[in-house]
């Protein structure tokens, strides 16, 4: 597993502890924000990205706006993860894991 996708799982992770503390199901949280469910289960388990936005929802409709410094912390952390593998990548795409040739070129492995 590599950092960015063990950041993401930790991202996803501290989402659903906050969401279980506010006593929300996943299904009662996407209603309360207008989501479709699918999309809490898939930033708590860091298959998909959340945004600021997303984070700053999350956090407001579970009742901890004190959440928001530490999420957008993560993230950050996330995205600096996430600009060191893509510069792995760059430079030897042959040698990262994570990563499926497809023709020519490389791409990610889906994940966060």
């Amino acid at each position: 597993m590599t950092d960015y996708q063990m950041a993401c799982t930790s991202l996803g992770a501290r989402l659903r502890e906050i969401r279980v503390a506010a006593g929300l199901s996943g299904r009662a949280l996407a209603q309360a924000l207008g989501w479709h469910p699918s999309k809490v289960s898939k930033l708590e388990l860091g298959r998909q990205t959340a945004s600021v936005e997303d984070l700053k929802a999350w956090a407001g409709a579970c009742g901890a706006p004190g959440s928001i410094a530490e999420l957008l912390a993560m993230r950050r952390t996330l995205e600096t993860h996430y600009a060191n593998w893509r510069r792995q990548l760059a430079g030897n795409p042959s040698q990262t894991s994570g990563f499926r040739r497809s023709g020519e070129a490389y791409t990610p492995a889906p994940g966060c």
